[in-house]
């Protein structure tokens, strides 16, 4: 599940904020060590963002990470 934010501020113009749903076969979650993974979009596949921060972790099942925008950082951020 995802929470995009849109009008809350400028900050959710450059990263999404996720919540990890639970699965039949366990809990999605993110740990230390992932920084710079990939959110994909469901429907093309395609990378949407990278993993900046976060708090989800096996302790911490409804936490949320931060990833930042693909085109935030193609776009802004220069060569």
């Amino acid at each position: 599940k995802i929470s995009y934010g849109y009008n809350l501020s400028n900050y959710y113009t450059t990263h999404i904020k996720t919540y990890w749903e639970e699965t039949t076969n366990g809990h999605g979650v993110t740990e230390g060590g992932s920084s710079g993974s990939p959110l994909f979009d469901k429907n093309s596949g395609l990378v949407i963002g990278t993993l900046t921060g976060g708090s989800s972790s096996c302790q911490n099942l409804n936490e949320s990470d931060v990833y930042g925008r693909v085109w935030y950082h193609w776009d802004r951020n220069g060569s």
